[in-house]
């Protein structure tokens, strides 16, 4: 996703300018609450529908449904990242001596968030089940992973992602219950949590923070990350809908995937279009433009001609060959340190190649990469501020996490050993 840098800096100053009234945060927030709300609403209502007995017609305005909700809460996240990031550059202007440092420190989730209530909860389910003579094979250690599965399976769909598969959590749950101790885990949990409170407290004081200012921090910071779990909600609630499109109108998933709304929409409704064709043309690459009003959509040499045309692509790509460069630095996304073997994951196809204990390596991090964050003994990432997704999860995980060093993948290679001095922000070859 390629966003231009004068939009972003156009809202960042608008927001600037309104951030410092009381009313205008308050106002954003029960927007942003409201917005989560709303979606949250939608996606118990789609995975009810009754798809396969539906007309057509209806098939098509549910879908206008969908795409409506998921529009909406896009524009909303994108809005709140800028308001963090505005809200945290007047907070160190407004109290001397804060800095971005000690504003990670503050950057917690107020509340548990999704990632953190599965860990606790995936864990008090492997003490139970250890406490069973029988284990996993037992009546009510299977009942239970059932009901863990079903309760979180759709939170590494993200935009495209897969939900759990029963296999892979299964295997899951018998690792976990022969290798480790889950009130050792559970404890460093509940440490971690205690001392993210120690330093809001200590750094609310050190900094005059006013109670309301740490408050709403950690408010949006909380819905920053519920917003992109809602995501993940929404996209999995509504499986059975695309499916149920893409069934009628003859399309493999993806050939439906590569298809904007109103070409959807318009085959159901029986206008004639040359689906296939379409999503073909789109197969090796596309771009999409976010327009005021609609969405537009390029292939073929229209996309390779608009790409040329974006300031980003005039940028020399850097040599993956950097094999003398041993040091990697970037910024604290979450103290601690760690040493590993390296684990590029450039697609969601390589997530699944992930093994416990390595060390992940990409560009970005989404709830599709939970699965993987949750097994990593550091995380590092090409791209990020304080307050992205890789940042705050791993603060709520108590992952060791280095976020912003523009060349990691690039500088890295699956296999390497690394010390990670994520404290420091830096990354060394062993």
């Amino acid at each position: 996703m390629w966003r231009d840098p004068a939009d972003i800096a156009r809202l960042r100053r608008a927001l600037s300018k309104r951030i410092h009234s009381d009313a205008y945060l308050t106002s954003c927030t029960r927007r942003i609450i409201t917005s989560f709300v709303r979606f949250r609403r939608s996606a118990s209502r789609f995975i009810k529908l009754d798809v396969r007995a539906m007309s057509n017609e209806k098939l098509a305005s549910e879908l206008g449904r969908y795409h409506a909700a998921f529009q909406h809460t896009a524009e909303g996240v994108s809005t709140l990242v800028e308001l963090i990031n505005a809200y945290g550059d007047l907070l160190m202007r407004r109290h001397r001596g804060l800095n971005e440092q000690a504003l990670t420190l503050l950057s917690t989730p107020k509340r548990d968030t999704t990632p953190l209530q599965e860990e606790r909860n995936f864990f008090r389910l492997i003490k139970r089940i250890q406490a069973r003579p029988k284990g996993v094979t037992s009546r009510e250690g299977r009942k239970a992973m059932k009901k863990h599965f079903e309760k979180y399976r759709w939170t590494s769909v993200y935009l495209g992602g897969d939900p759990w598969r029963w296999s892979d959590f299964a295997n899951r749950v018998r690792s976990t219950v022969r290798s480790e101790n889950p009130d050792e885990r559970l404890t460093k949990l509940k440490a971690r949590h205690e001392m993210n409170e120690f330093n809001s407290r200590q750094l609310s004081k050190k900094f005059s923070l006013t109670q309301r200012e740490v408050v709403m921090l950690r408010e949006m910071i909380y819905y920053r990350i519920e917003h992109e779990n809602a995501f993940s909600r929404i996209t999995y609630s509504s499986t059975s809908l695309r499916a149920e499109a893409a069934r009628r109108l003859r399309l493999s998933r993806d050939e439906y995937h590569r298809l904007k709304l109103e070409e959807v929409t318009a085959a159901l409704r029986g206008e004639k279009l040359p689906l296939k064709k379409l999503s073909d043309s789109r197969s090796k690459h596309y771009v999409v433009v976010l327009g005021m009003k609609r969405c537009h959509v390029f292939a073929g040499k229209d996309a390779d001609a608009l790409m040329r045309r974006l300031p980003y692509a005039k940028i020399p790509k850097k040599k993956r060959s950097q094999s003398s460069t041993r040091v990697v630095t970037g910024i604290c996304g979450s103290q601690g340190s760690a040493q590993g073997t390296v684990r590029i994951v450039s697609r969601i196809e390589d997530i699944g190649k992930l093994r416990q204990g390595e060390i992940l390596v990409t560009q970005n991090t989404t709830p599709t990469f939970l699965p993987a964050m949750k097994k990593s003994a550091a995380v590092i990432t090409d791209e990020g501020g304080i307050t992205c997704h890789a940042a705050i999860v791993s603060r709520e995980l108590g992952i060791p996490c280095v976020i912003g060093t523009k060349n990691a993948t690039q500088v890295l290679k699956n296999g390497q050993k690394v010390n990670v001095d994520a404290t420091r922000g830096i990354v060394k070859r062993v």
